[in-house]
């Protein structure tokens, strides 16, 4: 593992000064387009979908020198994940502390230079609980892994919901709709025959309240019970031959929570499917067979691509070959490749290679045609 650049020490700056420098990058990030509504990211939606990424790759194990194996902890990994979904980019200084090797968050970075990545320098700005870090590093010194890139802006990573903007802050105005509705007052109003007693009294004499005033007030302090509201009717029709009909009657008010979860369902599931993860592993009614299907299509179709992209950038930026093994949870699909092993060798297929295309680990010699019995 060759890391050249650990003798030189990166320039260390005081917070203010991190402020200042973060401030400007992100006005100059904001001027070429790269700032985007981060609404979507509060939305239920999309932190199912990067927390289940980030679940997955803190199950990878490392394949890799010991020094790397040590460094890419479930932690760094599992972040790396949930920024890849929620930011679409992640940011990790390499350090070399006490002799081992550590990869150490970014808070901000911002990126300078030509087309050649490798020639970027970065602005970066690290955290703490009471102070922050400004520096400038090079591309070599920086884990930068991007789940998308805009031809235009290769050096800003683009989650998947932004490239579908429209549906994402779809949810995350009917979020904002169905908290903000939820806040106001709502419940049922009950109306009675009007009695002319309540309405003596002049307005605003000796500090009476108006009716009107009154109900106002008891409107806001609901909260889903009922409410008197007088009208002209009587209580029941005297009409001679007719029954006698109750005039009360509850007209609910407020914001039709139905409704709006409905289509935050819609939504919610175009947002998953945005971000590679089948809809149907949220679908709290569907069988086993469904959901370890909807598994697997997520770890050969959207899983497995993004933990190359890390694995891509980490053998480039640590100097080494650094593989992400899944098989741990590969136990969700052990059926399903074990059926496809046997089709394909009942098809005339080779054992050995049968095992190679549904990644059947075979732990004994495969026994071929013309073998004989034992």
């Amino acid at each position: 593992m060759r890391l050249p650049w650990t003798r030189s020490k990166p320039n260390r700056r005081s917070g203010a000064v991190g402020y200042t420098a973060s401030l400007t990058a992100a006005l100059e990030a904001g001027a070429s387009g790269a700032a985007s509504d981060t609404a979507p990211l509060a939305t239920a939606a999309l932190e199912a979908a990067a927390s289940l990424y980030a679940r997955c790759l803190a199950a990878a194990t490392v394949k890799a020198q010991p020094a790397l194996r040590d460094a890419l902890t479930p932690g760094v990994l599992s972040l790396i994940a949930r920024n890849l979904i929620r930011r679409g980019e992640d940011h990790h200084l390499i350090e070399v502390r006490d002799g081992n090797l550590h990869l150490s968050p970014v808070g901000f970075a911002y990126a300078t230079g030509g087309p050649d990545p490798m020639a970027w320098r970065y602005s970066i700005t690290r955290y703490g609980p009471t102070d922050s870090v400004h520096s400038w590093v090079r591309a070599a010194q920086l884990v930068h892994c991007r789940y998308a890139v805009d031809s235009s802006r290769p050096w800003l990573g683009v989650p998947p919901w932004s490239w579908s903007g429209t549906t994402s802050g779809a949810i995350a105005a009917l979020d904002a709709l169905v908290r903000d509705k939820a806040k106001a007052p709502h419940g049922a109003i009950l109306g009675v025959p009007e009695s002319p007693e309540i309405d003596k009294g002049e307005d605003g004499e000796d500090g009476e309240i108006r009716p009107l005033d009154a109900f106002r007030q008891d409107l806001a302090k609901a909260k889903g019970g009922s409410l008197l509201a007088e009208h002209s009717a009587k209580w029941l029709d005297d009409q001679p031959g007719q029954p006698g009909r109750s005039m009360i009657e509850h007209v609910p008010f407020g914001f039709p929570i139905a409704e709006a979860d409905a289509l935050r369902t819609a939504v919610g599931r175009d947002v998953l499917a945005a971000c590679g993860v089948p809809p149907s592993l949220f679908v709290a009614n569907s069988d086993g067979t469904a959901q370890r299907e909807a598994f697997r299509r997520f770890l050969h179709s959207s899983l497995r691509p993004l933990a190359r992209i890390m694995e891509a950038e980490l053998t480039l930026k640590l100097d080494a070959a650094v593989a992400l093994d899944l098989s741990e949870i590969n136990a969700a699909d052990v059926a399903g490749r074990a059926r496809a092993f046997k089709q394909l060798t009942e098809a005339g297929l080779d054992p050995a290679d049968a095992a190679a295309n549904t990644g059947v680990v075979v732990t004994r010699p495969l026994r071929t045609e013309g073998d004989g019995d034992e």
